[in-house]
């Protein structure tokens, strides 16, 4: 009991540590050799990532019991809004994390490092996914008396909560606009951190902004995530 009192700190800890001596390591090393890119960025993208989901691992063992007790709702579920959002923190915050050591390792110092744009497709993307969230939140706290009942304990959370329908009366059935915008997002999710790693990879001087997203995948996600908040909330006249 004490141990996992202690993990979530231990891991915070870990992480800004961590983070520091990279922030100092950057400032002391050239991005280019030879003119070719060294590609520390991208690997310290990649290890503040790692890092990240270490700790929201060490948080969900400490708050569940479970390493992924923080996709797991307050009726011991596994939800989709959650995953959604554990996905986009990861990629987006290691990816200008990246950015940021690769503008020290260019020789931009101080503020100027943070100087990385974020496209305004990308905040309406993850914008999206906390809107459906609340949406979700807002529509299944006006229908209680047609919700699944909670499970006793978190050890009974499952992967599979994320795909099945919210209601009682159709418990266990297979939730199809939830399937969908599962497919959605983590091909969204997937496709940039690629082509983040790609500016990364090839960096050859100071990284002005994350890569942009197209508007129309955009527009298909609000179309996805509108028929998932459509669906959940025709089960409450239904």
């Amino acid at each position: 009991m004490s141990l996992k009192k202690h993990v979530p700190a231990l891991a915070v800890l870990l992480f800004v540590g961590t983070y520091g001596v990279f922030g100092v390591v950057a400032t002391q090393l050239r991005l280019t050799h030879h003119g070719k890119p060294n590609h520390l960025g991208f690997w310290a993208a990649v290890v503040i990532g790692v890092l990240m989901l270490a700790l929201m691992l060490a948080i969900g063992w400490a708050a569940k019991g479970r390493v992924d007790g923080v996709i797991i709702d307050g009726k011991n579920r596994v939800t989709l809004a959650n995953f959604q959002l554990v996905l986009w923190t990861l990629v987006v915050l290691a990816s200008y994390a990246g950015a940021v050591f690769t503008n020290l390792m260019s020789g931009k110092g101080g503020l100027n490092a943070l100087k990385v744009t974020v496209p305004p497709e990308l905040w309406l993307a993850m914008g999206i996914a906390g809107t459906s969230l609340i949406g979700s939140k807002a529509i299944k706290a006006t229908m209680q008396n047609k919700l699944r009942s909670a499970k006793p304990t978190p050890a009974g959370a499952s992967w599979a909560d994320m795909f099945t329908s919210d209601v009682e009366r159709a418990n266990g059935s297979v939730d199809l606009s939830k399937l969908q915008m599962f497919f959605f997002t983590v091909v969204l999710v997937f496709a940039y951190a690629a082509a983040v790693a790609n500016d990364l990879l090839n960096a050859k001087g100071p990284i002005k902004g994350l890569p942009p997203i197209d508007k129309g995948f955009v527009t298909l996600l609000a179309i996805s995530h509108g028929g998932y908040l459509t669906r959940k909330a025709a089960h409450k006249v239904g």
